[in-house]
């Protein structure tokens, strides 16, 4: 989220997805973005719902660094403002219903119960 617009972005390099602009933006949402080889295809989803998508035509993926809550240029307003709760990274891609189970999971989250 940046707070000037309002709206939800991931970035991969120079490559970029983002979401209109939030009805709530002080509320909890869902994010997920997901990214398949070897055509660049960056997918947004925002409550379980896509939100955009596009192709990218490059050499490769951009050289980057993970940085999960900032899209750091050396502008502070770039940063995340706000709480991040239960963050993965996944090594393959995943489907839009596996994107909307995981949102219909609502309080139960992802994480597993401690035995």
């Amino acid at each position: 989220y940046i707070p000037s617009t309002g709206m939800i972005q991931f970035f991969l390099g120079t490559f970029m997805v983002e979401s209109p602009v939030l009805s709530n933006p002080d509320g909890w949402h869902f994010v997920a973005a997901t990214l398949s080889m070897p055509l660049i295809k960056m997918i947004l989803y925002v409550d379980g719902q896509r939100v955009d998508g596009a192709f990218f035509t490059s050499n490769g993926i951009p050289s980057c660094t993970n940085a999960l809550g900032s899209y750091y240029q050396g502008t502070p307003s770039e940063l995340f403002i706000g709480k991040i709760d239960e963050a993965q990274y996944y090594d393959r891609l995943l489907s839009q219903g596996e994107v909307s189970a995981l949102y219909n999971a609502g309080a139960a989250g992802v994480c597993k119960p401690k035995k």
